[in-house]
């Protein structure tokens, strides 16, 4: 009789991963609001990034004891994507998701989202909508998508305006995708550096009117506090993408960073000259070059904060 013993690994289905920081007012609403998604097959990893916040630490522990999924671990302050990639690493799921912790989830968004995979097995990554800064009285908005597929990086970023929704928090990827990837540490806007890596993998990627998330507006959050490091960063980002694909639409996104990161003070242009024109910034930028047109705008908000 052979006596060996054989172990059978169940692989989770979904591995959702939610890094807080200090987040305690609304981490139990982001975490239930993941739990009771309606997925049996789901493991919840929370990853606290060293919280100051003692009631952090506290509500994790208590979120435990109700929650079973949940998957509880704890870390020396590094950042957002260090947390992230301490996620990836415990993740055991087919699927994996982000969920920043001040954000939450409409109920059945993955009961939903889910079984599309299963309908053609050359889908690698699904997005579904969002509002995007909920809670803010002049910059919310509702952004639904059309059940949509492309095929390749450029018909997503381009066709897609993929790079107008380029986070990692509205969408399901397989698990396989983060295999070589992870998130770049000590850096802000990482989701822009990541997502086309993993695109260029993916064979499909799907957009569909199914599920909904919350992206809550946080005054003191990253996107409302950026810094010229960050918009630098950015702009660096674009620019290497925008060295393998473009479009004028694309171009005038990338324009702007550029003219943001020159009004916070950095003064190194870097955005190359490309013919695309329709626009008064664009046609100013050829007549007056880079540097002429970022004074000019940066000249034109002093006039207009004056005026307020």
């Amino acid at each position: 009789m052979d006596s060996r013993i054989f172990i059978i690994f169940v692989r989770m289905k979904l591995s959702v991963i939610i890094p807080i920081f200090n987040t305690g007012p609304t981490l139990e609403r982001c975490v239930k609001s993941v739990a009771m998604q309606g997925i049996d097959n789901m493991e919840i990893i929370v990853i606290d990034d060293g919280s100051t916040d003692p009631q952090c630490n506290l509500l994790c522990k208590q979120l435990c004891l109700t929650i079973p999924q949940m998957i509880y671990q704890r870390q020396n302050h590094a950042g957002l994507s260090a947390a992230r990639n301490h996620g990836l690493e415990i993740a055991t799921g087919t699927y994996v998701t982000f969920i920043d912790s001040d954000d939450y989830l409409e109920p059945g968004t993955f009961a939903a989202v889910l079984p599309l995979f299963d309908k053609d097995s050359k889908i690698d990554l699904v997005e579904f909508s969002y509002i995007d800064k909920e809670g803010h009285d002049k910059l919310s908005r509702t952004v639904c998508f059309q059940d949509l597929e492309y095929e390749g990086f450029r018909d997503y970023w381009l066709k897609g305006k993929a790079y107008r929704h380029a986070y990692m928090w509205n969408k399901i990827f397989k698990r396989w995708l983060f295999d070589k990837v992870r998130f770049p540490v000590a850096k802000n806007f990482e989701d822009v550096a990541v997502l086309p890596d993993i695109v260029k993998q993916c064979q499909k990627v799907l957009t569909t009117h199914l599920g909904f998330y919350h992206y809550t507006w946080n005054k003191n959050g990253i996107t409302a506090n950026a810094s010229v490091t960050d918009l630098s960063f950015l702009l660096k980002t674009n620019i290497e993408i925008l060295k393998e694909t473009s479009d004028k639409e694309y171009y005038k996104s990338i324009l702007n960073i550029q003219l943001d990161a020159y009004g916070l003070g950095n003064k190194q242009l870097e955005l190359p000259i490309m013919p695309y024109y329709g626009t008064i910034k664009l046609y100013v930028l050829h007549l007056l070059g880079l540097k002429n047109l970022c004074k000019l705008i940066l000249f034109y908000h002093k006039v207009i904060k004056t005026l307020r």
